[in-house]
């Protein structure tokens, strides 16, 4: 073989390598529970998933804390609130929603605004949130994503309340 066909050859194989893998992680039967999540004293998340093993989720980038841990219905995916330091404020302020499934960080959310609450919806497949300014009225902004693609399902500018679509009620914005 010469070195052109190798190097082709080579190149080939390892994207192929690189889509299984990616494929591979991502099948629902391949998925651990969760057992346990939670936060150290420097603010980095711990993942404990079933059968052991406690995998330490790095922080973002000038990330100084960490809020509302919360679990998927399944147990399969767990997501935080990941803080930041605001210019004017003397305390930082949660701006992305970070999802952890199947061993490493899904997908980031956020709007640039503090997100206020967040949950998961449709047994763990989406993720809302609501956000808004971090004093005065906003008026309210809530995004509804599937956790897979990161694709926006819906949206609404309004304060959750009884006419939201079903996602956005009771969270706090």
């Amino acid at each position: 073989m010469n070195t052109g066909n190798a190097t082709r050859f080579l190149l080939a194989l390892a994207a192929s390598l690189t889509l299984w893998a990616t494929v591979g992680t991502s099948e629902p039967g391949d998925v651990r529970p969760i057992e346990k999540v939670y936060v150290d004293r420097s603010g980095v998340v711990h993942v404990v998933p079933a059968g052991g093993g406690d995998r330490k989720v790095r922080k973002e980038k000038d990330q100084t804390g960490t809020w509302m841990l919360r679990s998927s219905e399944d147990q399969s995916t767990v997501g935080w609130l990941a803080e930041f330091n605001n210019c004017c404020t003397s305390y930082p302020i949660p701006l992305r929603l970070v999802i952890y499934r199947n061993g490493k960080v899904r997908r980031r959310f956020g709007d640039g605004m503090m997100i206020y609450d967040w949950r998961f919806w449709a047994e763990g497949k989406q993720a809302a949130f609501c956000s808004g300014t971090v004093r005065g009225d906003s008026g309210g902004h809530c995004e509804l994503h599937d956790i897979n693609t990161g694709k926006t399902l819906d949206a609404i500018d309004a304060r959750s309340d009884e006419n939201s679509p079903q996602w956005a009620r009771g969270l706090i914005n």
